[in-house]
């Protein structure tokens, strides 16, 4: 989002299949448009590397691998699995916090290449209304993703046995039912 004096213009993702698309994209932006960020897109899963750093010792790590994202295209990750952290990535990650001195827990997400190899609750509603709303071509889903139907039907199924939701705790529905109200605008 850009202000230019009193005018806003946010914009979302979009998508280019090529230079030329791009250019085209571009030229129909408004100045208030800019500063834009260009980045190119990855096919591939989306992993998180979490570690715990503590006067310069890793304390503990932990990975996970995103099985759904809002959007589906490519976003945050509304269900995702626990994995063992890829040495490279852990050693990436390391490499990266180290060169700040970092103290504490962080994240750092990557997007891994599939052709090197290298749930919010609510957030699953919405990546579900999404694939049943739209056409794989309007989400700009990438080639090799799960078909529509398979997509909607792996959405209806929520979770699985031994899956742990994130937001709503039987011993603590509170989180759960704000965020509810969030997602359906309730005041």
């Amino acid at each position: 989002m850009n202000t230019d004096g009193d005018t806003q213009s946010k914009r979302g993702a979009v998508h280019c299949r090529d230079k030329s698309q791009l250019l085209d994209v571009l030229a129909s932006f408004p100045s208030s448009a800019y500063p834009l960020l260009l980045q190119q897109r990855i096919i591939g899963p989306g992993v998180g590397i979490f570690l715990l750093i503590w006067d310069g010792e890793l304390v503990a790590s932990f990975a996970h691998r995103r099985l759904r994202e809002r959007p589906p295209a490519g976003g945050v990750s509304v269900y995702r699995e626990s994995i063992v952290p890829e040495p490279s990535l852990l050693e990436r990650s390391r490499a990266l916090l180290d060169r700040f001195g970092w103290r504490g827990v962080a994240m750092i997400e990557y997007k891994v290449e599939q052709s090197s190899g290298v749930p919010w609750e609510w957030g699953g509603g919405d990546y579900l209304l999404a694939r049943i709303r739209h056409n794989d071509r309007e989400l700009s889903i990438p080639p090799g993703s799960p078909s529509r139907a398979r997509a909607i039907l792996s959405a209806l199924v929520p979770w699985k046995r031994g899956d742990r939701l994130e937001v709503l705790r039987l011993d603590d529905p509170a989180p759960f039912l704000r965020e509810t109200r969030q997602y359906f605008r309730w005041s």
